[in-house]
């Protein structure tokens, strides 16, 4: 699936600066190929002329009828759904048993938490401290060169989200969601972000997202588990951000180091 963002970049440059120039710059970037040729694939191409319209259009009448005519032999050669004898056939008892979709697949963190990964999508976590208290993990599309990780500025565009989760308990004190509001007040201050924030609750663990549109447009969700607290990063409040907070559970919570 194209990622919107790259579209949308490559509809506002495409027409001043030419197919080849902007798909040498997205790859110069570190685009993979892969991920422009579906952004490019994904723009309508130019509607052809009338004349070909006028072609397409008795060819699609011609292609109408057709298919009725089909649809008539076959309803008397079948009998309807409903009517009897019309009862479909078993199912084989050797037939496979269906294999999950592959956004089923489920990512379990060293706190006792979990979430479902979105569809073609991977996970890799880590701590990143010597205690091993803070579990930083990754969820990219299976592909995503790991060095656009640390690049915060790209999430969006490549369709990136991180998620850190840390023990509530702290030697200066417990972390609540007020503190957390607080500490994320003092970097957006430190940042110079423009941003807005909203409170939510997300499976019962109560929550707030910011989201910053300037030095450049991110997203970051706020959550307080039981034992953990949790920042969820992403490049915009859309859908796959959303997905994530909204599979995010905790299931056997504890803040045990890693």
């Amino acid at each position: 699936m194209a990622n919107p963002e790259l579209v949308a970049y490559i509809r506002a440059h495409l027409q001043s600066h030419g197919e080849a120039a902007v798909r040498e710059q997205l790859l110069a970037d570190g685009i993979a190929p892969e991920e422009v040729d579906a952004a490019f694939a994904a723009i309508p191409k130019p509607k052809p002329p009338h004349r070909l319209k006028g072609k397409l259009a008795v060819y699609a009448v011609c292609v109408g009828v057709l298919l009725i005519a089909v649809a008539g032999y076959l309803s008397l050669e079948k009998p309807p759904e409903d009517a009897p004898g019309a009862e479909a056939p078993p199912p084989s008892p050797d037939a496979p048993a269906p294999r999950p979709p592959d956004d089923a697949a489920v990512f379990k963190g060293h706190y006792g938490y979990m979430l479902k990964l979105p569809a073609g999508y991977q996970a890799a976590g880590a701590f990143s401290d010597a205690l091993k208290t803070h579990e930083v993990v990754h969820l990219y599309p299976a592909g995503t060169n790991p060095t656009h990780f640390i690049h915060e500025g790209l999430y969006g565009q490549l369709g990136l989200v991180r998620l850190e989760a840390s023990p509530r308990r702290r030697p200066e004190g417990l972390i609540t969601v007020e503190v957390l509001k607080a500490i994320a007040a003092a970097r957006m201050k430190t940042e110079r972000a423009v941003y807005t924030s909203r409170s939510t609750l997300v499976n019962g663990m109560p929550a707030f997202i910011v989201s910053i549109t300037q030095p450049f447009a991110q997203v970051k969700g706020y959550l307080v588990g039981q034992k953990v607290y949790y920042v969820v990063t992403a490049g915009s409040d859309n859908e796959l951000f959303n997905g994530v907070l909204e599979t995010l559970i905790e299931t056997d919570p504890h803040d045990r180091p890693g």
